[in-house]
């Protein structure tokens, strides 16, 4: 799907990178979920000053791995959106529109 202005000169739709992105740090954060348990073990080993299993650790330093790239994936994201964190003041005597300038994202008014 490409982006498209509607009538009203919205923005319409996500881009094949956006949307590449999107889906690869979700599927990231799900492997978080799996490795997250092993990462608890093997601080708990750790503390306890037993010996961490090489499954955990392994598993452990999956999580630790991934998380910096769900990090480093969203850093590249954030300055992909354009108009994010801009927000058009109304002129006197109008209303403020419900939306932020980017009409993905939703502001209150």
């Amino acid at each position: 799907m490409a982006i498209s202005e509607n009538r009203f000169g919205a923005v319409q739709g996500y881009t094949v990178y956006q949307i590449g992105l999107h889906w690869l740090i979700a599927t990231l954060v799900f492997a978080q979920l799996i490795f997250g348990e092993s990462m608890t073990e093997a601080i708990e080993a750790a503390e306890d000053g037993e010996t961490v299993s090489a499954l955990d650790a392994y598993l452990a330093g999956m999580h630790y791995y991934f998380g910096i790239a769900v990090l480093a994936l969203v850093a590249v994201r954030l300055p992909d959106c354009p108009g994010c964190w801009q927000h058009e003041p109304a002129s006197e005597g109008q209303s403020r529109p419900a939306t932020a300038t980017n009409p993905r994202h939703h502001v209150g008014v």
